[in-house]
């Protein structure tokens, strides 16, 4: 049986491995252990283009506007609760795409500010 909503569980479950990752890059910049850049980067741009872009994208072009057509309402409930979670995730994937700037700039407090950023993100 097709179940339209295993492509968006499945997809969590891809992402929750991302935030694994995350996080142990977090204790290590947490720690004063250095991280490369460029995996810090990666881990961005798996955020931005999968979770963010294709991910919350479907959730919410397809998903949240059937469940509003159902009667969940945009202003408070499930639908505002996970809008507000992906506006929330796009503004610390600010602040990490920020963090991981100065850090490649020769920043080394600018690891904290990841960390804080990312540890908010997981």
């Amino acid at each position: 049986m097709f179940e339209p909503t295993r492509i968006l569980r499945d997809e969590h479950d891809v992402i929750l491995q991302g935030l694994s990752i995350l996080e142990a890059c977090s204790e290590k910049l947490e720690a004063g252990e250095p991280v490369s850049p460029d995996t810090l980067d990666s881990l961005i741009e798996f955020f931005k283009l999968f979770a963010d872009k294709t991910h919350h994208g479907k959730e919410e072009a397809l998903l949240f506007p059937a469940m509003a057509a159902k009667g969940f309402s945009y202003e408070s409930g499930p639908l505002h609760c996970m809008l507000s979670g992906h506006e929330q995730n796009r503004a610390l994937t600010r602040k990490m795409v920020q963090a991981s700037a100065e850090l490649r700039a020769g920043d080394n407090s600018a690891g904290q500010r990841f960390a804080e950023a990312a540890n908010n993100y997981v």
